[in-house]
């Protein structure tokens, strides 16, 4: 699943990326992660599986400079209507479309579609049809 996420300055383009957050006071990373999906999904996540990217970036969204670590983990559902019942007002107004990509798809428009460096595929989110 991806939001493709526009910033309410237009200081930069349209892009697609995945869920995210911040961890919250005493929140590990995995806990971070199924608290974050639950609440821009919808989606309580059974199981998580491991964790396909770790990095540091720095990057402006809407005029403020961010300097972060990263986890990313796989995570697979059933599920495929999401929820925005809990998004914050900054999410309502800046997600402008989501939806569920298949590996294949995600190689193929990686270099034309996602923010630069954006690691929205990970050959370690295995080679399957099935969307991730």
């Amino acid at each position: 699943m991806l939001f493709k996420g526009v910033p309410a300055s237009g200081d930069v383009l349209a892009c697609w990326s995945v869920q995210a957050g911040g961890l919250e006071t005493g929140e590990g990373y995995e806990q971070a992660a199924r608290r974050e999906l639950f609440e821009e999904t919808g989606i309580v996540a059974e199981e998580l599986g491991p964790v396909v990217l770790e990095r540091t970036v720095r990057f402006t969204w809407d005029g403020v400079e961010f300097d972060q670590t990263e986890h990313y983990f796989v995570v697979r559902t059933s599920v495929q209507e999401i929820s925005s019942d809990r998004w914050t007002e900054e999410e309502r107004q800046v997600i402008v479309e989501h939806r569920w990509w298949t590996v294949d798809e995600l190689r193929k428009r990686q270099r034309t579609s996602f923010r630069r460096n954006s690691p929205v595929w990970s050959n370690r989110c295995h080679d399957e049809a099935t969307p991730c």
